[in-house]
This record gives C-alpha cells, sequence and structure tokens, in this order.
C-alpha cells in the first residue's frame, strides 16, 4: 500500500526539497559548462603557459609518487595480514591444547585421580 502525503505542510516540505535539488542540479550543470569552456579556451588560446604547465608536472610527479605510496602500503597491509592470520592460527592450536588439556584434568578429577 503507497503512502501519500497527508497534509499541506507535508506537501510544503517536500516541494521545498525538489526545489532545492532543481537548484543543486541547476548549479551543477552551470559549473560543469564553465569548466568545459575554460578547458576549451585554454585549449584554443595555444599552449600552456610554462608555469602552468610546470605546476601540472609537479601535480602528475606527486600523484605518482602517492600512487606509489599507496601500491606498498597495500603490499605491507597485505603482509600484516598473512602474520595476523598465522598468529590467529597458532592462538587457535594453543587454546586447542589448553581446551583438551582442561578436558583431561577434569576427566582426572571425576575419576579421583590426583
Amino acid at each position: 500500500m503507497s503512502q501519500t502525503i497527508q497534509s499541506a505542510a507535508s506537501m510544503d516540505e517536500w516541494m521545498h526539497m525538489l526545489d532545492q535539488v532543481q537548484e543543486s542540479l541547476d548549479r551543477a550543470l552551470r559549473e560543469t559548462e564553465e569548466h568545459e569552456q575554460a578547458l576549451t579556451g585554454g585549449a584554443a588560446g595555444g599552449a600552456w603557459p610554462e608555469d602552468e604547465r610546470r605546476g601540472l608536472e609537479l601535480i602528475d610527479e606527486r600523484l605518482r609518487g602517492l600512487e606509489g605510496h599507496l601500491a606498498a602500503a597495500g603490499r605491507v597491509a597485505a603482509e600484516v595480514e598473512g602474520l595476523l592470520a598465522d598468529d590467529e592460527r597458532a592462538v587457535r592450536a594453543w587454546a586447542d591444547q589448553a581446551a583438551a588439556a582442561r578436558r583431561r584434568l577434569a576427566g582426572m578429577a571425576a575419576a579421583g585421580i590426583s
């Protein structure tokens, strides 16, 4: 069963929210158009000025460095996960052995063996 808007206040709230969504979409479209115009204006105007080109090269360098750090962090995380898995297996084995010893001792105590 579908629910409908019951009051004028609820309808006003919905209309206000929809207006905000529309304004957001309009703004995003305007900003996209401005960005595209800036990009095509830069391309039509010829080569990028040297300072801007150097700035972009520095950003690219830093991005490659960050990608390298990310890859290294991924490798280290995988190694740590492997070590943790090994430790977890060892702890589980120890806990199983301790439980078996506890059962044996409980069995001995029940049998009256000290």
